[in-house]
């Protein structure tokens, strides 16, 4: 994933991922003063049927983009997965699927608005502000953990990912080190019942949460300890971003895509 696109989406303009690369080769298309008459346009003219200004623009400015994008795409190393897991994509949603001895484990997330820089792999100096960078933008989705049991009753934990740099702690011999700890937190829990969806608004409604942040602390550590017996601990949490940060930016690129397409119909 290019930091340099997707910078200059959050942080500089929120129209585009690659303002910089927009002003420096296609400053035309960003003046008011868009020659009608350019080669570009009429290019573009003479494939689409197109009936305004805007659209042309529009589409052309999408070209670009689109191959931006493409090339500042990171491939994979080997198989894009999640160790111990079955994945299953639909648009947005991607659900993780596992067995634990009698158990049926499903994590479901979304991609959706997930995306920013993760600051575990910036640089951060509270005495020069202007000295600080942000790390390698991410995705990093906030997602429900289902563990079902044979007679259809289900622990379902709410879980984001930690955000923010890390904190800083002294170890044995009173050096500063850098504190990574868990890589996400339970938000959450509760349990249903055979037959109980998270679709029915009722349940939604009605049901009691235990909440993360004021649970007797052994307690919270006993429930991280539960779900990394069951394989959900850092290493899944860095799987899950690497294939959500690839997934996130595919289906980014195929909106661009369908978006110029539907421009030029």
């Amino acid at each position: 994933m290019s930091s340099t696109t997707r910078l200059s989406h959050s942080l500089i303009n929120p129209m585009s991922r690659s303002l910089v690369y927009s002003c420096s080769v296609n400053k035309h298309l960003t003046s008011p003063k868009h020659p009608s008459n350019c080669t570009c346009c009429a290019s573009f003219a003479s494939n689409a049927k197109v009936h305004t200004n805007a659209d042309k623009d529009l589409s052309v400015f999408l070209d670009k983009e689109i191959g931006l994008e493409q090339n500042m795409m990171k491939a994979p190393q080997g198989a894009l997965r999640i160790p111990g897991f079955d994945v299953s994509e639909d648009g947005s949603n991607l659900t993780l699927h596992r067995k634990f001895q009698d158990e049926e484990i499903t994590v479901r997330l979304n991609v959706n608005a997930s995306v920013e820089p993760d600051e575990m792999q910036g640089q951060f100096d509270e005495t020069n502000p202007d000295a600080n960078s942000i790390g390698e933008m991410k995705s990093m989705p906030d997602f429900s953990i289902e563990v079902t049991k044979p007679n259809g009753k289900t622990l379902v934990m709410n879980c984001s990912f930690y955000r923010g740099p890390p904190e800083d702690i002294e170890d044995a011999e009173g050096q500063q080190q850098q504190d990574k700890g868990d890589a996400f937190q339970i938000e959450n829990f509760f349990l249903m019942n055979k037959g109980e969806k998270l679709s029915d608004k009722n349940l939604r409604d009605n049901i009691y949460m235990g909440d993360g942040e004021i649970i007797d602390g052994q307690m919270y550590d006993l429930l991280m300890n539960y779900l990394d017996e069951r394989g959900i601990g850092n290493e899944f949490a860095e799987n899950v971003t690497a294939y959500c940060t690839h997934y996130e930016h595919k289906q980014y690129i195929n909106l661009l895509s369908n978006l110029k397409s539907f421009i030029s119909e």
